[in-house]
C-alpha cells in the first residue's frame, strides 16, 4: 500500500518491519496486506513469517510490546488461541490424508508420445508431486463423436500415475465442448450482450441454461463417475473449470423472467423494487422484461443487479447438477 512508510522493494528485513510495527501500531492492517503481497512476490519465507507473526500479534493484542527475544514472535499464542493446521483444516479426502502437491495435467494433448508420458511421471516424482488434476479440457478425447465414449486412454493414465504414487483429481470436462456438439446443437453456444450467438471456439463458451448442454454434461459426468468413481487412484473430483460469464440467448432470457416471477410474484412488486416509474419504464407484462443490454435498458440498477443474481443462480445450479451426476 502506498501509504505504508517503507522505501525500496517489497522484501524488507525482519528487523525493519519490527521497528516500524513498534513505532506505528496503526499500520498493522496495511502491513498484514503487505506481508501477503510480499509472500506472493516471493520474498524469503523467514522474512514473510516474521512479518506475518507481527501482524497477527498486533491484530489480536492491538499493540506490540518490545521483546528482546524475537523468536517469541513466532509463538502466535499457539496453545491458547491458535489450533495447528491439521486441527483447523481437515484433509481434503480420507483416501489420502496428507497435503496435496501437484497441478493440472493434460496428457490428452500428447497421447501419441508415450515417451513424454513416461518422462512426465519421472519429473513429477522428482518434484514430489503426489496428485494431479486430469481431463479438465478433454471432452473431445473422451467423446470424439456423439454418444461414442473413449475412456481407455484415461484409465491407463490414472493407472500409471497410481502405480507411481501419484493420485488423480478427476475433472468433469465441461469447461470446453467438442466441435461436433457446437455444430449439431448451436443452442449450447453463448449469445453475447449484442444478441449475437458466438461461434465455436474458446472455452467457457456455453450456455448454462441450455437443456441440451445440461443433458450432454450429465451423460458424460455419469459415465466418468461409473468408470472411475471407485478407482483407488481417484481421490477427488474437479468440477468443471473456472465457472463464469453470462449468456443472453432466448433460453436465458425466458429463464430470467421465470426467476423474477418467483422472486417478486407480481409486476407491481417488481416495478416498485426497480423504481421503474423513472423515465416511464414501468412494465405491464412479464414478456417485456429483457436483461440489461447496451442497446436497450442499461440504467435500471434493480434490473442490472437482479440479472447478475440470476446469472449467479444459473451458474451455481449448473455446478450443483454436475456434482449430483458424479455422486
Amino acid at each position: 500500500p502506498r501509504n505504508l512508510p517503507l522505501s525500496g522493494e517489497m522484501g524488507r528485513s525482519a528487523a525493519q518491519i519490527r521497528r516500524i510495527c513498534e513505532q506505528s501500531p496503526k499500520f498493522a492492517p496495511k502491513l498484514r496486506r503487505t506481508a501477503e503481497i510480499a509472500c506472493s512476490a516471493g520474498i524469503p519465507k523467514k522474512n514473510f513469517a516474521f512479518a506475518l507473526a507481527i501482524c497477527f500479534e498486533m491484530c489480536y493484542n492491538k499493540t506490540i510490546k518490545k521483546r528482546n527475544d524475537s523468536n517469541a514472535l513466532f509463538e502466535f499464542r499457539r496453545k491458547k488461541e491458535f489450533k495447528t493446521m491439521a486441527q483447523r483444516f481437515a484433509p481434503a479426502t480420507p483416501k489420502f490424508p496428507h497435503m496435496l502437491h501437484g497441478g493440472d495435467y493434460n496428457p490428452d494433448q500428447w497421447l501419441d508420445r508415450p515417451d513424454i508420458l513416461k518422462q512426465d511421471i519421472v519429473l513429477m516424482k522428482e518434484a514430489h508431486v503426489n496428485c494431479v488434476s486430469v481431463a479438465i479440457f478433454a471432452w473431445a478425447q473422451l467423446e470424439p463423436q456423439e454418444g461414442v465414449y473413449d475412456f481407455g486412454w484415461l484409465g491407463r493414465i490414472i493407472g500409471q500415475l497410481y502405480e507411481n504414487g501419484i493420485y488423480t483429481i478427476l475433472a468433469t470436462p465441461t469447461g470446453a465442448r467438442p466441435a461436433w456438439m457446437a455444430q449439431k446443437y448451436p443452442e449450447v453456444l453463448r449469445v453475447d450482450s449484442s444478441l449475437h450467438r458466438n461461434h465455436m471456439g474458446e472455452r467457457h463458451n456455453h450456455c448454462y441454461t441450455s437443456p441440451v448442454y445440461r443433458e450432454k454434461a450429465r451423460q458424460i459426468n455419469v459415465r466418468l463417475s461409473q468408470a472411475f468413481g471407485k478407482h483407488p487412484g481417484v481421490i477427488l473430483w474437479h468440477i468443471s473449470n473456472e465457472y463464469g460469464g453470462e449468456c443472453y440467448c432466448e433460453l436465458c432470457q425466458e429463464a430470467f423472467r421465470q426467476w423474477l416471477k418467483e422472486k417478486y410474484r407480481t409486476l407491481e412488486a417488481l416495478n416498485h423494487a426497480w423504481w421503474t416509474g423513472f423515465w416511464s419504464h414501468t412494465y405491464t407484462d412479464w414478456s417485456q422484461i429483457e436483461p440489461p443490454l447496451p442497446r436497450g435498458e442499461s440504467h435500471c440498477h434493480g434490473l442490472s443487479l437482479d440479472w447478475k443474481r440470476f446469472v449467479t443462480h444459473q451458474t451455481v445450479d449448473f455446478c450443483q447438477k454436475e456434482i449430483e451426476a458424479v455422486r
